[in-house]
């Protein structure tokens, strides 16, 4: 991830990002001004989400289902060309598609469009594999030469300390 102007970087953060910031890790009783530095980005618009995330966060039904209702304008819906980019990732032979989940829900393609087109960076709790075809975001993102990080290198971008 190199150097760039953090105040216009957009981040597309995917569902996995969202369980370790708001529950495995840096929970708002431990890191309440984390917290407010993340609802700032979501307030300029700079971290966003597929709305195909909040559908797996509704999948839940515990305090993410609840954080995410009252933040669901930083879930967005698809675009055409997203739509499109999705449907050539899921015919690319260089790409693994899940047979089923457990929800019937799968965000990840979203998550990766959605970054190529606004040219944002992929913040992803998953870890590259480095195996093809692909089936991790960090691989598929490393397929198509999409920036990808963690939720520590979006800190760290920012320049957040505390």
């Amino acid at each position: 991830m190199g150097k760039e102007n953090a105040n216009s970087q957009v981040y597309v953060i995917d569902t996995s990002s969202i369980l370790d910031w708001l529950k495995r890790y840096y929970s708002n009783d431990v890191f309440p001004a984390l917290w407010d530095k993340v609802h700032d980005l979501i307030a300029e618009e700079r971290l966003i989400a597929p709305y195909e995330v909040y559908k797996e966060i509704q999948v839940g039904g515990d305090e993410i289902t609840k954080w995410a209702s009252k933040h669901e304008e930083m879930f967005v819906a698809p675009s055409d060309s997203e739509q499109s980019f999705v449907g050539d990732m899921i015919s690319n032979s260089k790409v693994t598609t899940p047979k089923k989940t457990k929800s019937g829900l799968w965000a990840d393609p979203w998550v990766v469009a959605m970054a190529k087109e606004k040219e944002a960076i992929v913040i992803t709790g998953e870890q590259a594999r480095n195996v093809f075809p692909a089936s991790r975001i960090p691989d598929v993102c490393k397929l198509y030469k999409i920036r990808c990080g963690t939720f520590l290198e979006l800190m760290r971008l920012e320049k957040w300390v505390f």
